[in-house]
């Protein structure tokens, strides 16, 4: 964090008044988790995952005709992963589910 005695012709209010607006900012604009429900239904349904090549998105899976996504999540206080079903978030989650057929035990 930037500090007062860097910058001597500034006070050190100046970039407390800042960091403070980038948080109201934050909380304001960022974008509302799906909730994250026990027993899920999509997380109690069986699925076998198989690898993909892109990069946020390691894991995908065809089950009753919708495609389903694993996607890994790289902003600190967010669970590790959310599955969109058909290209919709519907939950997100750290722990790989015990249904799921974890592809790296293959």
């Amino acid at each position: 964090m930037l500090r007062g005695d860097y910058y001597p012709g500034l006070p050190r209010r100046f970039f407390e008044l800042i960091a403070e607006s980038c948080r109201d900012l934050w909380r304001i604009f960022r974008p509302a988790p799906p909730p994250q429900l026990p027993g899920h239904p999509w997380l109690d349904t069986p699925v076998v995952w198989e690898f993909t090549t892109v990069g946020n998105v390691p894991y995908i899976a065809r089950v009753k005709g919708q495609e389903w996504a694993v996607h890994l999540n790289d902003l600190a206080g967010q669970p590790r992963y959310t599955l969109t079903v058909d290209n919709e978030s519907v939950a997100q989650f750290d722990d790989w589910p015990d249904a799921w057929r974890d592809p790296r035990s293959r």
